[in-house]
């Protein structure tokens, strides 16, 4: 049986891990340079945008600047034992559904995602100007979630904190598997279904309208417990806070709007039956 020791209990006078120096490095040094290089993705995708004219490559790259932070996590930690490369294995497999689907879907293809022509709409600033500041202010959110890994790595992990990461761990990889789940059970609905309107209900889809988004979230949750029981572990949770503000400031309407525009009454009526984004029981109407 796994026990989750109290925070205060983990080492007595003392917590668990490097607090803000590490074994020769900082955590200072660290979020510097991973912030350093998470502008550096942001202004390679702004000027593939200016370059393509397609606003979406930023969805490919809001990924790869996840990768960039807990790669760079990884690479300032002060040892690099089992949980750490663990974690790291986790946000790589995290970053492979996404990065992939987006790499070629948004890059390739070079498809523009409709829901940025409805968030831009009513922007009074250039298209370069304006996207710009999008750019850097998804920029800010994706390095913010990140840093859930810079602070699991900086630390010393012991028997005391292995209940946490064994947890985290564990609904990080459930939530990361139910995702490629839904990615499936979309794929063969949309291989085999003709009519343009109709919504796909199969797996999870029958019980929330954004599966992926809720597992999402959950998998971010697990990457917070892994930090929680270590100093400044409390910012972990930004992760899963700032998602739940993209989420339902953003993501969702904007893609319900554009499910309403091309799916009309049958979504409508999808809406009314099925969970917003907690999966949960079909309703009878």
């Amino acid at each position: 049986m796994i026990e989750l020791p109290i925070k205060k209990q983990i080492q007595p006078g003392k917590k668990p891990g490097y607090g803000l120096k590490g074994e020769g490095k900082s955590m200072i040094e660290v979020v510097i340079v991973s912030l350093l290089l998470s502008l550096l993705v942001v202004f390679i995708a702004w000027i593939w945008m200016l370059l393509t004219d397609n606003v979406s490559v930023i969805d490919g790259f809001w990924v790869l600047g996840h990768m960039v932070v807990m790669l760079c996590a990884y690479a300032y930690s002060p040892r690099r034992d089992l949980e750490n490369t663990v974690l790291l294995a986790l946000g790589l497999f995290w970053g492979l559904r996404l990065g992939v689907y987006f790499f070629r879907d948004r890059i390739l293809k070079n498809k523009v995602d409709p829901r940025y022509h409805i968030l831009s709409k009513n922007w009074t600033l250039s298209q370069a100007a304006a996207f710009l500041w999008n750019y850097l202010f998804q920029g800010v959110l994706f390095y913010a979630i990140a840093m859930v890994f810079i602070i699991f790595n900086q630390q010393a992990h012991d028997v005391a904190t292995r209940g946490y990461f064994y947890i985290g761990a564990s609904i990080s990889l459930i939530a990361i598997i139910n995702q490629w789940f839904c990615d499936a059970s979309l794929k063969r609905f949309l291989q085999q279904e003709k009519q343009k309107d109709a919504v796909c209900e199969r797996g999870w889809w029958r019980y929330s309208r954004h599966p992926n988004y809720f597992f999402e979230w959950l998998n971010w949750c697990g990457f917070a417990l892994c930090a929680w029981p270590y100093p400044y572990g409390f910012i972990g949770l930004i992760s899963p806070a700032v998602l739940l503000l993209v989420f339902f400031k953003w993501t969702i309407d904007l893609t319900e709007q554009q499910s309403l525009q091309s799916r009309g009454a049958v979504y409508r009526a999808y809406q009314q039956r099925t969970s917003k984004w907690l999966p949960w029981f079909r309703s009878k109407v």
